[in-house]
């Protein structure tokens, strides 16, 4: 009775304490990874790509327009940001809707979808 319900109960909680450790992890790695991309770029571009990136984690979605809030950019400096991000794989479009385009952080999405 209890004990087979305790014992599933606590394989679940490991289970899910494996699964939160094994993306935590994986989320270190992909920081590291933009951190070194981040590291090639001139100075100017890795301090605005670095703003840009530590925003994703928390707003993997997004626009140009918080592009430009994150980094008051004007929308032509927002533009070239997204496409600097594209072309380092780090963003790509989500949607391109007559309201304007979304761009999303995909690698980081698909982190909590994967084991």
């Amino acid at each position: 009775g209890v004990d087979k319900w305790l014992d599933f109960f606590l394989d679940a909680v490991i289970s899910t304490a494996e699964s939160s450790i094994n993306t935590c992890t994986k989320i270190i790695e992909l920081r590291q990874k933009n951190i070194e991309a981040i590291s090639l770029l001139a100075k100017r571009e890795s301090e605005s790509t670095a703003t840009i990136i530590k925003n994703l984690y928390a707003q993997p979605i997004i626009t140009s327009t918080e592009i430009m809030k994150w980094t008051n950019f004007t929308r032509a400096g927002a533009l070239r940001a997204i496409e600097r991000l594209i072309k380092m794989g780090i963003l790509e479009v989500f949607n391109d809707s007559s309201y304007g385009k979304t761009y999303i952080f995909r690698e980081y999405i698909e982190l909590f979808g994967k084991e």
